[in-house]
């Protein structure tokens, strides 16, 4: 019952915010609604996983494209952000991929990854997973480290320089 009203009320605020939006921006919402209804089925059927309520609407950070909440169930999309729907849809669906296959490692860095600066943002290995998918639409395997191996890294404080180092082969190797 809780989930049902959740969804209820994002959808509500979606509409509200397509109802004070100007004339561009509802054709921006129109644009953004459109290209994610015609891309998401063929996503979610190559990554596995059930399709997410998709709401297009703002989002009050600043900075922030999509997110993906409710442990997977919806994605949020703010088409006002950029022009980059397939890229912010595909990084949100790899995040209900994770939630779907790899909660065990989004529970975890929730639990010992702070979230106070960009670095731990950039580093966390559940939003390098996401970026690099969105980008190459593959997987670079760090989901299928242990979450034991995570633990020992980050209580010898070398998680974050382990994957600055990932993060820096995998940009190097992208132009191949």
């Amino acid at each position: 019952m809780k989930n049902y009203l959740v969804f209820i009320l994002l959808w509500i605020f979606s509409k509200i915010d397509k109802l004070l939006a100007s004339k561009e921006e509802k054709k921006l919402f129109r644009k953004c609604t459109l290209r994610v209804n015609a891309y998401i089925d063929e996503e979610c059927k190559k990554l596995h996983i059930k399709k997410p309520l998709v709401v297009i609407g703002l989002i009050s950070n600043p900075t922030t494209r999509g997110e993906c909440i409710r442990e997977g169930h919806v994605i949020r999309i703010d088409p006002l952000k950029g022009d980059e729907y397939l890229t912010t849809l595909r990084h949100e669906l790899r995040h209900v991929w994770q939630w779907t296959y790899r909660e065990d490692i989004i529970r975890w860095t929730h639990e010992n990854i702070e979230r106070n600066d960009d670095d731990s943002y950039r580093y966390n290995p559940v939003e390098i997973d996401a970026r690099h998918y969105a980008e190459f639409h593959d997987d670079n395997g760090i989901m299928d480290i242990p979450v034991a191996v995570l633990e020992k890294m980050n209580e010898n404080g070398k998680l974050t320089q382990k994957l600055k180092a990932l993060l820096t082969v995998s940009l190097d190797n992208s132009d191949v």
